[in-house]
């Protein structure tokens, strides 16, 4: 343990020296707590991560790292779209900024996404804003239902003509094998391993009871659509929704979020639909009037001469 900064007194801990009741806890009180950034949650994700700890788990900012070729380096773990800096304090860009200089300077290579409240100053240059679309539950559904395109109700008219039905608690091996299926079209490539990490978060999120599937039907029993749902904070995370050939074609996806948005209307949630940069994706959810929000990516490029401008 190393300190790295006498006035926030911002300390680095490598995997066994932290102390993950009072991570935990510090996440759980987070103004910005998220479920990705959950002791249990990184242990998944990436089980060697490190962190930064300021004023004994006020501020704290889990660092994800990896080597190759002897190179030490910090990356984005797949299922986790967002960590940086948690805290229950207000958190300044010059607050997130002090962390960012407190990453040791072994991790040459930096590519990584901080959060909706990470905001930058000085690091400006070193990011690129992505995006997140989220949407607020808190109307009727009538008033949330105004809000959805002409798509998104041509869509649910075609899923309801078809007598398209949901089922919630489908195991975590039902999805998984639907997802491995249904994938490919959607220009994600998974190793095998990346299978094995999913179905353990979910077996985990549901242990931990903040994790839940869903599945839409046809009239025949077949599975049209799939998703997988984080809930804390007062938001829920649609981290995975994926439709086969004939459930995009009976519009099942949009039926699924449909039916969360009426389950879950005149609640205090905000749904978050996880992304994305990709256009199609980004209209679908835009669709039901959720709205874009950025988080900064940073990338830092340390790396010696020639791998520098092998990685750009």
């Amino acid at each position: 343990m190393q300190a790295l900064d006498k006035a926030l007194n911002i300390v680095h801990l490598k995997n066994h020296e932290v102390n993950t009741i009072k991570w935990d806890t510090a996440i759980a009180n987070a103004v910005n707590g998220m479920p990705y950034a959950y002791s249990w949650y990184l242990d998944i994700v990436h089980p060697e991560w490190e962190a930064l700890v300021a004023d004994d788990y006020s501020y704290v900012m889990p660092l994800t790292c990896n080597k190759k070729l002897a190179i030490s380096y910090l990356f984005q773990p797949l299922f986790t779209q967002q960590l940086g800096v948690f805290s229950t304090e207000e958190l300044s860009p010059n607050l997130i900024e002090l962390m960012l200089d407190a990453i040791p300077k072994k991790y040459r290579f930096i590519e990584i996404n901080l959060n909706t409240f990470n905001k930058l100053d000085r690091y400006l240059h070193y990011s690129n804003p992505r995006l997140t679309y989220q949407m607020d539950l808190v109307q009727n559904y009538p008033k949330l239902h105004e809000k959805y395109s002409y798509n998104a109700r041509r869509n649910l008219r075609k899923s309801e003509k078809n007598g398209l039905y949901g089922v919630e608690g489908m195991s975590a091996h039902e999805l998984i094998n639907f997802y491995k299926e249904n994938i490919g079209s959607d220009s994600i490539k998974h190793k095998p391993e990346d299978y094995d990490t999913l179905k353990r978060l979910i077996i985990s999120a549901i242990r931990f009871r903040v994790g839940y599937t869903y599945g839409v039907y046809d009239k025949n029993n077949t599975l049209l659509s799939a998703a997988f749902y984080l809930h804390t904070h007062g938001k829920t995370i649609l981290l995975i929704l994926v439709s086969s050939k004939e459930g995009k074609t009976l519009g099942a996806g949009f039926y699924l979020v449909d039916k969360y948005i009426k389950i879950n209307a005149e609640k205090n949630i905000v749904l978050d639909f996880e992304g994305s940069m990709l256009p199609g994706v980004a209209r679908f959810y835009a669709g039901f009037g959720a709205k874009p929000y950025k988080y900064p990516s940073v990338k830092i490029n340390n790396l010696p001469f020639p791998f520098r401008f092998l990685k750009k």
